[in-house]
């Protein structure tokens, strides 16, 4: 959730936006679609996000399998916008909004935080309150009860320190470092040592999965000799990763395409250790991690002996164009980086790190990016969208960047409130339903130039306790 005071930052995105259509290979119902892509216009640059132009901000949330975002302000206000089949921007209807709209029912809450599931969202205040909306068919927003939908954020736990989402799952880390989980248990997520699944019917197999439907408690790992107590925590599409206080890394969750690290295509049930991040290899406090669709990344130790100081670490389908990597690899392209930011998207991931400088040097500040993106994600621009190798974001080159989220077809950028040029240089996504704000300037045309790659450097009682 982060510490201290944050810097505030102007929100910035690319990739798709239009928000109906994006990750759907049939249109929904109602849904306006991209059938005029100069209307809603794939973003292959970042552009300024309309409505947040004056809004300070210091947290933005998306996830691996969202189409729709949060913005946290300097003030706790939390404005939400993208699809909303499902009310999971918390406004009390299923209209999708394109600009971004404050959740009115988190008027009088500081929030401090957001994570976002498919068509469900969570919103973490400062005093530790847990607010879900969205989808619950899967009991993916913990009420307890099997209504399927919360129209408007509901408390559903308190002293939370830490929550993410999944797809149809949410997980949120207690301020005595416990384990909660609930929603969808189908590849075991949720860590509780069941995947709920169970026959139907009596005359036929009809495989069906019994929902948790409330906050429940995950048991610490059998075996270990010491107090399990969890200091963070990310959630890909169907997958876990979690450190603990004592350095270790625990996966579990769908096993596809090794994104576990255990050398295995084995779904997990309940939290398993990868061993690779043990004795000398152990995590600090410095580390970042982060899950998308079906890859895990995190950013090691400097005092990690294995492959030497900075390195970045990944597993899982890291790259689309090779095979699985079954344990954690080094991502050499990478070496000697510092890690500000990273966040896994469906299939592909972002990069906020610096390079410390030498002497009189200023550090050099990169956002970088890899994978597959057809919409802009990566914000190389329109001559090429991909990359199997990390490659920096030229318009972003030397930006000072707080914080990056990555998305089902969208990426989202929160780069200091004070560097100018993101003011300046970032045209303001324009769409029919938002009005023209002053200030702005001609679209610029998309940059031709090709990126440049990336160069290797010479609880106080009761803690967790669920709302009924």
């Amino acid at each position: 959730m982060g510490e201290g005071k944050r810097r505030p930052g102007l929100v910035l995105v690319s990739g798709t936006s239009d928000w109906d259509t994006a990750g759907r290979l049939v249109k929904a119902k109602g849904a306006k679609g991209n059938v005029t892509p100069e209307v809603y216009p794939n973003l292959y640059l970042p552009h300024r996000v309309p409505g947040l132009g004056s809004v300070p901000v210091v947290a933005v949330a998306t996830g691996c399998t969202s189409c729709h975002s949060v913005a946290v302000s300097a003030k706790g206000e939390a404005w939400t916008w993208g699809r909303n089949d499902h009310g999971q921007l918390g406004h009390g209807d299923a209209m999708r909004r394109d600009k971004p709209e404050k959740v009115a029912e988190l008027a009088g809450q500081k929030v401090a935080w957001a994570a976002c599931g498919k068509s469900h969202t969570a919103f973490l205040t400062e005093d530790g309150k847990l607010f879900m909306c969205g989808l619950n068919k899967m009991g993916q927003c913990g009420t307890g009860s099997r209504e399927e939908h919360v129209m408007v954020p509901r408390e559903v736990m308190m002293d939370v320190a830490k929550v993410c989402c999944g797809s149809e799952f949410t997980l949120a880390v207690d301020r005595a470092g416990s384990l909660w989980t609930w929603g969808h248990p189908e590849r075991g997520q949720l860590g509780l040592g069941s995947d709920g699944s169970y026959n139907a019917s009596e005359s036929k197999i009809n495989i069906k999965y019994a929902p948790v439907m409330s906050p429940t408690l995950v048991p610490p790992p059998e075996g270990i000799d010491y107090t399990w107590r969890v200091v963070d925590a990310a959630c890909g599409a169907h997958h876990v990763v979690c450190r603990d206080a004592e350095g270790h890394v625990w996966t579990w969750g769908s096993g596809d395409y090794g994104r576990l690290g255990h050398n295995k295509q084995q779904d997990e049930l309940r939290p398993r250790q990868v061993m690779f991040f043990s004795g000398k290899n152990c995590v600090d406090d410095e580390c970042k991690m982060t899950a998308g669709g079906d890859f895990t990344v995190i950013t090691a130790s400097r005092k990690m002996s294995a492959g030497g100081p900075g390195l970045i670490w990944a597993w899982g389908k890291v790259k689309r164009t090779t095979d699985a990597w079954m344990y954690p690899q080094a991502i050499f392209d990478l070496q000697g980086w510092e890690a500000k930011s990273i966040s896994g998207g469906n299939t592909f991931a972002l990069l906020a790190a610096t390079i410390p400088g030498e002497g009189d040097d200023a550090a050099e500040q990169s956002t970088i990016g890899w994978g597959v993106a057809s919409c802009g994600e990566l914000a190389f621009g329109e001559s090429q969208k991909s990359s199997a190798q990390p490659r920096k974001m030229d318009k972003l080159e030397g930006w000072d960047m707080l914080q990056v989220s990555a998305g089902m077809a969208h990426s989202l950028y929160l780069v200091d409130w004070n560097e100018e040029r993101a003011h300046k240089q970032c045209p303001r996504l324009k769409l029919p339903e938002v009005a023209e704000e002053s200030g702005d300037k001609k679209k610029p045309k998309p940059a031709k130039k090709k990126g440049a790659q990336v160069e290797a450097p010479p609880a106080k009682k009761p803690r967790g306790k669920a709302k009924a």
